[in-house]
């Protein structure tokens, strides 16, 4: 058997979901996506943010769950080769331009938690970044309890005071605001952000 029907024969067998033939095609491959991601993160600070084996994992799960519902017609391993790095290089653009967007973001609003928020919603930027940073706002609110999305609405979006929300709760203004601080701090940094030990807090604001 020739090495391109090998090499068909081991895309039909991912296809199917044959776990053997996942770790030959990893073990074959892996190498050339970490060469080129590790090429490409060549900013200090991408690299401090994010890591090369969880972006190559990440680039292999994609092309696993693809190929299994028939994507990509893989004829020859260099066709195979080209797709992942193409993948891989994609992958870490996004989290560049990610880590650009937080970068930016944080420059507008550097003195709080609350800064942060209102400058993953700033429309001061280039499309590509508000897009970015849309996407970040929603995960970060999405993993809030109901209750905490509920002050974050009260507060980000129709703009209350801490006064106004503590006062609707029936608690104080601090009780309030480091329930909420605390679960941002917990969300920004399972995204690798900045985390505050203190917000300032105004009972007037």
């Amino acid at each position: 058997m020739s090495t391109i029907d090998d090499f068909r024969e081991l895309i039909r067998r991912v296809r199917s979901g044959d776990a053997a033939a996942a770790k030959i095609l990893v073990d074959q491959y892996s190498s050339q996506i970490l060469r080129t991601i590790r090429v490409q993160m060549n900013n200090p600070r991408l690299r401090r943010t994010v890591d090369s084996h969880d972006i190559c994992q990440s680039v292999l799960g994609d092309f696993f769950a693809r190929v299994a519902l028939g994507q990509y017609n893989l004829k020859e391993p260099d066709d195979l080769v080209r797709l992942l790095v193409t993948m891989a290089s994609n992958r870490v653009t996004h989290h560049a331009r990610r880590s650009n967007a937080l970068k930016r973001g944080k420059e507008y609003h550097q003195e709080s938690s609350d800064g942060v928020l209102v400058s993953l919603q700033s429309k001061d930027s280039p499309p590509s970044d508000q897009l970015i940073r849309k996407e970040i706002l929603e995960q970060i609110v999405n993993n809030l309890p109901p209750e905490l999305v509920a002050i974050h609405r009260a507060r980000i979006v129709e703009g209350k005071s801490w006064a106004e929300i503590a006062a609707e709760l029936g608690e104080s203004v601090a009780a309030v605001s480091k329930r909420y601080h605390r679960a941002l701090n917990e969300q920004f940094a399972r995204l690798n952000m900045t985390t505050f030990e203190v917000d300032p807090i105004d009972a007037g604001d």
